[in-house]
């Protein structure tokens, strides 16, 4: 993959965890190779390259959750903003008047048939 000027911090960001994900495989899978089939010294000597290697790793990610943990709270505020601002406004003059669907609603009603059907009208 080509990383070029238009590639945005997701797609890095990405890339690094992936990245990250691969080695720490590699170093997981090295040590199960040593440990099934090698010698003991063998599996010292991966040991000793690896544990600093994913002492590494861990300290990257836990640095990286750190920095991204105050983004998440300043775009939950933002979303929380915009949904605040996107919602209906009320109408001043409709503070002293109820809605039509509640003014029917609230209106007693009558019963009339209509073609053997019973059927209810509002009373205005």
């Amino acid at each position: 993959m080509k990383l070029g000027p238009s590639t945005g911090d997701a797609t890095v960001k990405d890339l690094v965890g992936q990245v990250q994900r691969v080695i720490q495989d590699i170093c997981h899978n090295w040590l199960r190779f040593e440990g099934e089939y090698g010698t003991l010294e063998d599996f010292d000597h991966a040991a000793q390259k690896v544990t600093p290697r994913l002492e590494e790793l861990q300290l990257f990610r836990l640095q990286q959750e750190a920095k991204s943990v105050p983004e998440l709270i300043d775009q939950k505020e933002k979303s929380h903003k915009k949904s605040v601002n996107g919602k209906r406004k009320t109408d001043s003059n409709m503070n002293d008047k109820q809605s039509p669907a509640k003014q029917q609603k609230n209106t007693p009603k009558t019963q009339t048939k209509c073609m053997g059907k019973k059927r209810y009208e509002h009373i205005t």
